[in-house]
């Protein structure tokens, strides 16, 4: 038996797995490829994909702290993707195409049916 933290979008109610120790399961379901593309382990990835497209790219640098401020505001994706003003401090940042990193200042967040899609950091 495990343990579920519930949110829902709309009029779907999901529950994302959590570990025994509060540990949230990043499931590509609850997540989408936020955490493949944009997780904290993709550095060496997105400086590449930075420099290649030259467009900026957004990194978690705590997953967990990532997955959790998700789960807490994937309700304000009602209606579509949205932006959300993240804390100072907040463990994300961005990769500039020129290989330096900024500070981000939002998360966005596009919405599935059973969670997200996806969810990165940026500056708008």
């Amino acid at each position: 038996m495990g343990f579920y933290q519930l949110g829902k979008v709309g009029l779907v109610i999901f529950k994302t797995p959590i570990a025994a120790k509060g540990v949230i399961q990043l499931t590509k379901k609850t997540f989408g490829h936020t955490f493949t593309t944009h997780g904290d382990n993709m550095t060496n990835f997105l400086l590449n994909r930075a420099k290649g497209s030259g467009m900026v790219q957004g990194q978690f640098l705590n997953n967990q702290k990532a997955a959790q401020f998700i789960l807490d505001n994937v309700s304000k994706t009602l209606n579509g993707a949205v932006n959300i003003p993240i804390p100072k401090g907040f463990p994300a940042r961005i990769i500039m195409p020129d290989g330096t990193f900024k500070a981000a200042t939002h998360i966005r967040l596009v919405p599935s049916g059973s969670g997200v899609k996806t969810a990165y950091p940026l500056i708008p």
